[in-house]
C-alpha cells in the first residue's frame, strides 16, 4: 500500500536505522530483497563480480500480520538479518529476524531491537540507547536469555533504537548522544522570531496542521513503542489532548479544515492480508465518532492536502503506482461516500492542491517546465495562471485583515516569498510580483505550517536534541566485556 502523506509506514527510516538496500554477504555475494511477479517476498542473491543473479529464495512468514521492513546484514553463514514489525494488542514493535538462505524461513531472533550482531555464541543487540548481550544457541537458533545491558548512551531517536558495529578484532564503534526528540517544542513566529506557544514539550513527530485562523493545531505524537497518535488542541488556552489513537494501529499526518472543526488523518495497520491503510475524518470537538472515508489501494497513491470550505470534500494528489510526478492529477474525495472524482489534469502534473480561503481558486505545483512551479487554477473559467517561476517546496494561502489574498511559498533555497492575488468581479485574475516574506524559519525547525494570516507555526528540536558530530571507537572493547563476566 502506498500512502504518500504517511511517507514510510510506521514512522519512517529512522525507526529502522540499520536498514540496508543491499547486503554484502561474502566477497562474492550481494543480497537484496524484493517481490516476484505475483508480489510474494523473496531474497535475491547476486554475483558481486559479474552482477548476475545466482539464486532466488522465497521468504516464508510465520504470520501474515508480520511486516518486512528491510535487510540489516549477515548473521551467520546460512542466515541474513531482517527487520520485521508487528501491530498487535501490545502496540507496535520493531523486531529482528533471521532469514534462512536455504529454506527462506523467517525466525524471530530479538524482540524490540534496532541492530544485532552474532559474535561467537553471543548476540549483541541494541534497544533504545542501550547495547545488550545475550547467549545464543545455534542448535535451536534462539537466544538463551533475555540479555543484559552492557553500555548506555548510544544515539537513538525517540521510540527507536540505536546502531553499532563490533569489528572482528573486538573494536566497538557507535554514535553517542542517548535518546533524542522527547522534548520538542511547538513554537509560533509572527515576524519577531520563534516564540513559545505555551503548549507542553513532547515527542512530536514531523507532521503538523494548523487551522486557517491559527487558533487550533494538530500534530503526531509518538508513544514509547513507536506508535503514532494524533493530538490536537487550542492555543488560547494552550491545551493539547489525544484525539485519535489505537493500541494496534498508527494514526498519522493530521489535516485540519480551514475552520478547524474537522480533522483528517491516515490509519496504518496490519491484518491477515498484510499492510492496510485508510483515511478517516472526525469532528475536532468529538461530537461524532471517526468515519472512514476511503481505503488506499496498492495501485495508486493519494496525498490528501486540504478540505473544501464546506468540509464535504477532500482535495488530493493522485498518482498511479507506475506513473511519475509529471503525470499526477488533482482529485476530490467525497467525505460521505468516499467517491473519487477528477478535479484537475494538467500537462506536467498537478500536486499539493490548496483551496483559497474564498473557495474560488486552487493553488497547486506543477513540473510542466521541469521544475516545481506554483500556479493557480480558476475552476469557474477553467484557466491556469503562473504565480512564480521560483522552484517551490510548499505553499499556503494568506488572507490579511483587509481581505487581501496572498500566496506564501517556500522556495528550494529555504526563502519565504508572497505574491498578491486579486480576482475582479468579471473573473479576471491578477498576480503580484513575488516579494520577500518577513519571517525567517528557525534553524532548529523540524516541520512548519502557516495559518491564513501568515503566522508560522513550527515544531522545533528540544535543547537536548542534536545530531551526533563524532564517532566513539573503543578498541579491545569485546575483551573488556569478557573480563567483566569473569
Amino acid at each position: 500500500t502506498n500512502i504518500k502523506n504517511c511517507q514510510n509506514f510506521a514512522g519512517g527510516f529512522w525507526l529502522f536505522p540499520a536498514k540496508r538496500g543491499i547486503v554484502w554477504f561474502d566477497e562474492e555475494t550481494l543480497i537484496v530483497e524484493n517481490a516476484d511477479d505475483e508480489g510474494r517476498p523473496q531474497l535475491v542473491l547476486i554475483n558481486a563480480k559479474t552482477g548476475d543473479l545466482t539464486k532466488t529464495i522465497p521468504l516464508k512468514l510465520d504470520t501474515q500480520n508480520l511486516r518486512r521492513d528491510g535487510l540489516i546484514g549477515k548473521f551467520d553463514d546460512e542466515h541474513v538479518l531482517m527487520y520485521v514489525s508487528l501491530y498487535n494488542d501490545d502496540g507496535f514493535s520493531i523486531n529482528i529476524a533471521t532469514a534462512s538462505l536455504k529454506t527462506g524461513e523467517l525466525t524471530l531472533l530479538v524482540e524490540r531491537a534496532g541492530d544485532a550482531q552474532l559474535i561467537g555464541d553471543q548476540v549483541f543487540f541494541s534497544r533504545n540507547d542501550s547495547l545488550y548481550v545475550a547467549n545464543y544457541d545455534a542448535e535451536t537458533h534462539q537466544l538463551m536469555d533475555a540479555g543484559e545491558p552492557v553500555l548506555k548512551g548510544l544515539f537513538s531517536k525517540y521510540a527507536a533504537h540505536s546502531i553499532f558495529d563490533i569489528s572482528d578484532h573486538g573494536t566497538l564503534i557507535y554514535l553517542p548522544g542517548g535518546v533524542q526528540g522527547a522534548k520538542r517544542r511547538i513554537m509560533v513566529n509572527s515576524g519577531d522570531g520563534s516564540q513559545p506557544t505555551g503548549l507542553p514539550d513532547g515527542p512530536y513527530d514531523n507532521s503538523f496542521s494548523v487551522s486557517g485562523d491559527g487558533s487550533q493545531l494538530c500534530t503526531t505524537r509518538l508513544r514509547h513503542d513507536g506508535t503514532w497518535e494524533v493530538w490536537g488542541g487550542t492555543l488560547d488556552p494552550p491545551r493539547l489532548r489525544r484525539l485519535v489513537a489505537e493500541t494496534d494501529a498508527d494514526y498519522c499526518y493530521p489535516l485540519l479544515s480551514y475552520d478547524g472543526s474537522m480533522l483528517g488523518c491516515t490509519k496504518i495497520s496490519t491484518s491477515i492480508n498484510g499492510e492496510e491503510g485508510s483515511y478517516y475524518v472526525v469532528p475536532m470537538d468529538g461530537s461524532k465518532p471517526k468515519k472512514m472515508v476511503t481505503n488506499f489501494s496498492d495501485d495508486q497513491q493519494l496525498d490528501i492536502t486540504c478540505f473544501s470550505l464546506d468540509n464535504k470534500r477532500l482535495l488530493a494528489t493522485k498518482r498511479d503506482s507506475n506513473q511519475r510526478q509529471k503525470e499526477s492529477m488533482l482529485v476530490e474525495i467525497d467525505v460521505e461516500t468516499g467517491e473519487i472524482t477528477e478535479f484537475l489534469s494538467y500537462l506536467g502534473g498537478a500536486t499539493l492542491g490548496q483551496w483559497s480561503p474564498d473557495g474560488k481558486m486552487v493553488a497547486f505545483v506543477t513540473l510542466k517546465t521541469g521544475v516545481p512551479e506554483l500556479r493557480i487554477y480558476d475552476p469557474e473559467n477553467d484557466q491556469v495562471h503562473t504565480v512564480s517561476h521560483t522552484p517551490v517546496i510548499r505553499h499556503r494561502w494568506s488572507k490579511e485583515a483587509d481581505g487581501q489574498l496572498y500566496l506564501i511559498y517556500l522556495s528550494d533555497t529555504q526563502n519565504l516569498f508572497k505574491s498578491m492575488v486579486n480576482m475582479s468581479e468579471s473573473g479576471e485574475l491578477t498576480i503580484g510580483e513575488p516579494i520577500a516574506f518577513a519571517i525567517t524559519p528557525s534553524e532548529n525547525m523540524v516541520i512548519s505550517k502557516m495559518d491564513n494570516r501568515g503566522n508560522l507555526f513550527s515544531i522545533e528540536k528540544g535543547e537536548d536534541e542534536g545530531e551526533p558530530n563524532h564517532l566513539v571507537v573503543i578498541e579491545n572493547w569485546l575483551d573488556s566485556i569478557d573480563a567483566k563476566k569473569k
